[in-house]
């Protein structure tokens, strides 16, 4: 329908990652009609720092896609000792507020809304970058992850983990949706060595550098040079 109706419309798509890429081909867009680097987190910081603090971090909308309810009931299944050593923190509102409410306890914090810069401090902090949606096209908070040396825990239904997260690498992967594969990668992080968690703070700092605000600018006049 959109190749009947649209294409013709439409000179380019403008597309966050790899899987939009092959996304926008199936719309009729050919490899040179196709501009990269949608997405980026609005603070770029090349953290020599790498806050190696023992915590896991969600932040994004309280939802049912975003999987809210999987990290929250994974990380009450963890043994009360690594639950506190590693807390849970959760930052954002949305319309399972009542149900963190119901389920959290003295190993999960939860942090309402925050302004930018109040957010850039939070995370600077450190921990383990935590996206455990159902459902995510791209993630903006992933790339802000790896920007302040956050280690990934992604969902594979995250659009972002096939661009910034490799697997070994600077975090895991688990099934989206599978509450168990989500608690075995938990388990993962807080069984690794410090010197495996800083080579993975390292790593996402290094894959953060893909993007950022003047690249995603810069990609887009792309096409007044280019055509």
């Amino acid at each position: 329908y959109y190749k009947l109706f649209y294409r013709s419309v439409f000179d380019f798509m403008w597309v966050a990652g790899s899987e939009q890429f092959a996304f926008a081909r199936a719309f009729g867009y050919g490899q040179n009609e196709i501009i990269s680097n949608l997405y980026s987190g609005v603070f770029y910081k090349n953290n020599q720092e790498y806050n190696q603090i023992q915590r896991f971090v969600y932040c994004g909308r309280l939802a049912h896609s975003k999987g809210l309810d999987l990290i929250i009931l994974a990380h009450k299944r963890l043994p009360e000792e690594l639950r506190k050593n590693w807390p849970l923190v959760i930052i954002g509102s949305g319309d399972m507020l009542t149900f963190l409410e119901d389920n959290k306890d003295q190993y999960i914090k939860h942090i309402s809304f925050l302004q930018p810069s109040e957010l850039h401090l939070e995370l600077s902090k450190g921990g383990v970058g935590t996206m455990p949606s159902r459902w995510e096209q791209w993630g903006v908070a992933i790339h802000e992850y790896t920007q302040f040396g956050m280690p990934l825990l992604l969902s594979n239904a995250c659009g972002a983990a096939n661009d910034l997260l490799i697997s070994g690498l600077n975090g895991f992967k688990f099934i989206d949706g599978d509450l168990d594969d989500l608690l075995k990668g938990m388990k993962k992080f807080t069984s690794i060595s410090a010197k495996e968690y800083l080579d993975m703070s390292k790593s996402s700092v290094l894959l953060s550098c893909k993007i950022d605000p003047k690249i995603s600018a810069a990609s887009l006049l792309s096409v007044l040079y280019d055509n």
